[in-house]
């Protein structure tokens, strides 16, 4: 990833600690302000979901939502409904609490994690939820030891770590909370390539990964591969016209040892095509 594309902007929180690129504000804003995202703004802030005991207590409900930090009140029937958002942040809360922070320090978090904006009630946690949710981006709430905490992508948290260095922090899944929240949907995240591979340097690492190569080198020019040659350990029984017609470009040694055959190497040599040619 190129470094200048992660800027250290404000955040209603303050400075940000994960830098974000220059495609996450617009991408954001548009997220917020166009109607055609309507539907998904229903998905995760309609108030539609009952829960088990087995997740949280009425009595521990009543007691966070006295502390201020669960928004969800009860319905006239006497129970509380949640959104899926209010769902994430209730599991988020409980694996802070697993971490051993107090409901003070979760005020916090919940302060920076689930700033609004706009129509949009959890902010950018909702914003990086559609993105772990639709396109499988992996995704992780990270909170500092100034309890203050931020979520980001994977390409983001390594882009900053690159460029300024991370305090240390706890991090949280964000794809396995929605796993376990929907387990028989597949919310296994995907990883893209940080750095496109060439032909050539995806030849050259399949013959170092099988094992009957002994030895590689390769020749580059301008950082870029033009040619390797390689030795091949063969059966000493190998039939040596099979061998022949392996490669067009290669020599055989055979090694014996009073008359028998010890080693059988073959020496291959491989010329990538440039783009001069």
């Amino acid at each position: 990833m190129e470094k200048e594309k992660f800027l250290p902007l404000e955040t209603l929180g303050g400075i940000y600690q994960i830098a974000k690129e220059k495609e996450f504000y617009s991408a954001f804003s548009q997220y917020i302000h166009s109607k055609e995202n309507d539907y998904l703004w229903a998905y995760f802030n309609d108030k539609k979901y009952r829960i088990s005991d087995n997740l949280i207590s009425y009595r521990i409900a009543n007691h966070w939502e006295k502390e201020s930090i669960l928004d969800v009140k009860q319905s006239d029937g006497g129970w509380r409904k949640y959104s899926l958002m209010d769902v994430i942040w209730l599991i988020i809360i409980k694996e802070l609490r697993h971490f051993g922070l107090g409901l003070e320090e979760i005020r916090k978090v919940k302060k920076t994690l689930t700033a609004s904006y706009e129509q949009c009630e959890y902010g950018e946690l909702e914003f990086y939820t559609a993105l772990a949710y639709i396109n499988k981006t992996p995704v992780s709430i990270l909170v500092f030891s100034d309890f203050r905490a931020e979520v980001a992508t994977v390409y983001e948290v390594i882009g900053s770590s690159d460029t300024y260095g991370i305090l240390n922090h706890i991090k949280i899944d964000l794809n396995q909370i929605l796993q376990n929240i929907f387990p028989e949907k597949n919310f296994k995240p995907i990883y893209q390539n940080f750095i496109e591979i060439s032909d050539e340097q995806k030849m050259i690492w399949e013959k170092i990964k099988e094992k009957e190569v002994e030895e590689i080198t390769v020749s580059v020019k301008n950082g870029v591969p033009v040619s390797m040659i390689y030795t091949v350990s063969e059966p000493t029984n190998s039939n040596v016209g099979q061998l022949k017609n392996k490669n067009a470009f290669q020599s055989i040694t055979h090694t014996q040892h009073k008359g028998k055959t010890i080693a059988v190497k073959r020496t291959v040599s491989k010329k990538f095509k440039s783009d001069e040619e």
